[in-house]
């Protein structure tokens, strides 16, 4: 069966390092599941392994847009360039802070 292919992928991935999980407000870290909060010692696991696994689901031209917590901009837009992404942005949250980058192949 072929890959199905797409123009777009969004996500909020897990990016919270490991060791600032209990630290979190009470009703995230007491009510969001772990997996959806740890992003292993870093915070940065999923996008080491997405811009890797991500490429046969994107289309030539495709874009991925991904969330990201606080001073990760630069290690995620490394990690990217490394895997030969194009870093096309980094959009900025409502308080002005670097949340989102949208990358394409």
């Amino acid at each position: 069966m072929p890959v199905r292919r797409f123009d777009l992928i969004i996500s909020n991935p897990p990016y919270i390092p490991s060791a600032e999980i209990a630290t979190l407000q009470p009703e995230v870290r007491d009510f969001d599941p772990c997996a959806a909060l740890d992003g292993g010692a870093d915070g940065l696991d999923f996008y080491r392994r997405f811009s890797v696994q991500a490429k046969p689901f994107v289309k030539p031209d495709g874009k991925m847009m991904l969330e990201f917590g606080d001073g990760q901009a630069g290690a995620i837009r490394e990690i990217f360039e490394s895997e030969k992404w194009i870093v096309e942005a980094v959009k900025e949250d409502y308080s002005h802070r670097p949340r989102i980058i949208i990358v394409r192949r």
